[in-house]
């Protein structure tokens, strides 16, 4: 599986190796402007623990390292396209280690299905008609269109710019391993921040963590798919020790999507 590469310069001046522009230009403006992994924590320790599950071609990992040059940061992205353009965007920064690997449950494999058009939205879970729905609420959140008469009217504009970004989907077998395995191979004693955006795996992430563990991971933020998991990661997240916040995310004003951020109380 290959795609192109080329450099591309991000609005604060950074260049970096992507994909494609209108993915690229949605990742920075959540990460980078809207800073939606980061905004409710205030600041990080300087040598901050930061494990980055979905790491798509690592631009949470470069504001990470912009703003604690001295953060260790361990990236894990399943996509052999994004994770070859992750490579390359980290090669400067010895001190990140890379996974092309998932996050679940259990240390095994799961067929990843990448979406080359739309690639943001590849994941171990898709569904293309959900998957379509999603796209269809987020271009219409991009477009602000909050009321129904106006997502109606302009229901044609949508699917012009959909241009069946979710056609010629690829499937593939991917490595699984869980969050307490990486905690006891790399003898991590503290996670800082652990950033989970999966494509609705994320309770499969949650639930790779050990009773033991959780305890060492001082502040989660994740991107939840539909109420019913998200209320079950509050409800989980709560019953660990945190102290928990979600809102609706602003970019898919018409879809179920929620972040969730989350700080233990022991730490």
């Amino acid at each position: 599986m290959t795609t192109d590469s080329a450099l591309y310069t991000l609005p604060n001046g950074m260049a970096i190796h992507h994909h494609r522009a209108y993915e690229t230009d949605f990742v920075y403006r959540e990460v980078f402007v809207e800073q939606i992994y980061t905004q409710h924590f205030g600041s990080l320790p300087a040598k901050s623990c930061v494990v980055d599950v979905g790491a798509n071609i690592g631009l949470f990992s470069l504001l990470v390292k912009q703003l604690y040059p001295e953060a260790r940061v361990y990236a894990f992205e399943p996509s052999p396209v994004h994770f070859g353009l992750l490579r390359q965007n980290l090669a400067p920064y010895p001190s990140l280690q890379l996974f092309q690997q998932g996050l679940g449950e259990t240390v095994t494999h799961k067929r990843f299905t990448y979406y080359p058009n739309y690639s943001v939205m590849s994941g171990f879970h898709a569904d293309a008609d959900e998957d379509r729905q999603l796209l269809a609420a987020g271009i219409a959140g991009q477009l602000q269109l909050e009321t129904a008469e106006k997502l109606e009217a302009a229901e044609r504009y949508i699917e012009i710019l959909m241009d069946n970004k979710l056609e010629n989907a690829q499937e593939f077998d991917c490595p699984i391993t869980t969050l307490s395995t990486l905690i006891d191979e790399q003898k991590i004693d503290r996670i800082d921040l652990l950033k989970i955006d999966a494509e609705k795996a994320e309770l499969d992430v949650l639930k790779g963590i050990n009773d033991a563990d959780w305890s060492k991971i001082h502040r989660i933020v994740v991107e939840a798919h539909d109420r019913p998991s998200c209320e079950i990661i509050c409800a989980q997240l709560t019953a660990h020790g945190y102290t928990v916040k979600s809102s609706k995310s602003s970019e898919f004003q018409q879809a179920a999507i929620f972040m969730i951020h989350a700080t233990h109380s022991g730490n």
